[in-house]
C-alpha cells in the first residue's frame, strides 16, 4: 500500500473516531442524575455498540500508523482529532459517572479555606459543625447558591472525606473558580492537560528511538476520550505527571523523573509502585545519584500534602482502601466462588 493511502486511512480512523464521540455526546443528554423514572430509556445498548465501533476503528489506526513516518502534518492531525474527540463532550453530562461533582465541592472548600481531608460533606451541613469559620462559609454558599445544593445533592459517599491526593486540590479550586458548580473549568484543565501528555508521549518514543506515531495509543484512545473528557476524571493530570516521567527517565535525567513521580504520586498513589523501579535503574547508575532519586522523591512528595499534612489526611482514604469494592471484574466472581466453597470467615495463613 502507498505511504500516501495509508496515510489517508489512518486519517479517516481517526476521524471516525471522532464522529463516534460526538455521537456519544449527543446521547448525553439521556444521562440525567438521578432521574430513576427514565433510567429504562438510557441508550446504553447504543453507547456500547458505539463503544465497540471506536475501538475498531482505533485498532485500524494503531494499525495503520505503526508503518508511517512521523512527520509534521500527521502530529499536527494526532493533536486536532484528539482536541475535537474531546471537545465534543463540553457541556454534556456524564455518562454514568459522578466523581466529578465531589472535584467542584473540593474545590470550593479550597477556595474557602477549609481543609478537605478534614470534614466530609455530611459533617459540614451537620446541625453543630464544630468551631471552624471555614465550615459556615460553606454552609452559607449552599444556603444562597441553589447550584451549589444542586451539585451537593449529587456527591457519592458524603459520610466519607475526600480520597484525593492533596495535587488535585489547587486544580479544583481553580476549575470551580472559572466556572462554578459546572464541569467546563474541569474540563478545559483537563484537555490542555491531555494535549501536554499526547506532546510528552510524542517526545519520550522519539527519544527512546521508537516510532512517536505510536502516540496514537493515547491520543485516539476511546477510553480516554471519554473518561477524561466527558466523565471527567482527575486522571488526566495523573497521567501528564507519568509521561513527564517517562520522557526525563529516557532523557536520562534521574532526579526529573523523581520529581515527575512523585507530583505522579501526589494526584494518585498508585505511581508509587515504580519508585523501586526507578531507584534501581539509579542506583545502577550511580549509587550517589540513587540517594539523590530518593531525596528528590521524598521531598516534593512531602512539599505537596505539607498543607494538608494531619491526622485525618488519611481518614478518606482510609475507608475507600478498607471497604469499598466497585467495577471489580473478575474479581467480584473469583470473591464469590471462594465465598461459596470456603464461606464467609477470611483465610489466614500460618
Amino acid at each position: 500500500m502507498l505511504r500516501s493511502s495509508r496515510w489517508w486511512l489512518w486519517l479517516l480512523c481517526g476521524i471516525g473516531v471522532a464522529l463516534v464521540a460526538f455521537r456519544m455526546a449527543s446521547l448525553s443528554s439521556a444521562f440525567v442524575w438521578g432521574d430513576r423514572a427514565n433510567y429504562p430509556a438510557r441508550p446504553i445498548t447504543e453507547i456500547v455498540c458505539l463503544w465497540l465501533g471506536g475501538w475498531l476503528l482505533y485498532a485500524g489506526a494503531l494499525r495503520l500508523g505503526a508503518a508511517l513516518p512521523p512527520r509534521v502534518p500527521s502530529l499536527i492531525a494526532l493533536l486536532a482529532i484528539a482536541l475535537v474527540a474531546r471537545a465534543s463532550f463540553f457541556g454534556t453530562n456524564p455518562i454514568q459517572e459522578d466523581d466529578a461533582y465531589r472535584y467542584l465541592w473540593d474545590g470550593q472548600q479550597v477556595r474557602e479555606g477549609v481543609d478537605p481531608y478534614r470534614w466530609s460533606p455530611r459533617e459540614v451541613t451537620s446541625e453543630d459543625p464544630g468551631q471552624d469559620t471555614g465550615l459556615d462559609r460553606l454552609k452559607a454558599v449552599l444556603d444562597r447558591d441553589e447550584a451549589a445544593r444542586e451539585n451537593f445533592a449529587k456527591i457519592n459517599n458524603p459520610k466519607v472525606p475526600t480520597i484525593y491526593p492533596p495535587l488535585n486540590m489547587p486544580m479544583f479550586a481553580l476549575a470551580q473558580w472559572a466556572t462554578p458548580w459546572r464541569m467546563g473549568g474541569l474540563r478545559g484543565i483537563f484537555l490542555g492537560l491531555e494535549l501536554l501528555t499526547i506532546a510528552l508521549i510524542w517526545f519520550a518514543l522519539r527519544a527512546a528511538g521508537a516510532n512517536p506515531m505510536w502516540a496514537a495509543v493515547y491520543a485516539w484512545c476511546p477510553l480516554t476520550i471519554k473518561e477524561m473528557a466527558n466523565s471527567p476524571h482527575h486522571d488526566a493530570l495523573v497521567v501528564c505527571m507519568l509521561s513527564a516521567f517517562l520522557l526525563a527517565a529516557v532523557a536520562q535525567r534521574p532526579k526529573l523523573a523523581a520529581a515527575t513521580l512523585a507530583l505522579a504520586t501526589a494526584a494518585k498513589l498508585y505511581p508509587a509502585a515504580l519508585l523501586p523501579v526507578l531507584l534501581v535503574w539509579a542506583w545502577r547508575r550511580d549509587r550517589r545519584a540513587a540517594v539523590w532519586v530518593a531525596a528528590v522523591f521524598a521531598g516534593v512528595l512531602l512539599a505537596c500534602y505539607a498543607p494538608f499534612l494531619h491526622e485525618h489526611t488519611f481518614r478518606g482514604a482510609g475507608v475507600f482502601a478498607s471497604s469499598w469494592n466497585s467495577n471489580a471484574g473478575a474479581f467480584s466472581i473469583i470473591e464469590k466462588l471462594c465465598t461459596r466453597i470456603f464461606g464467609d470467615t477470611p483465610m489466614i495463613a500460618p
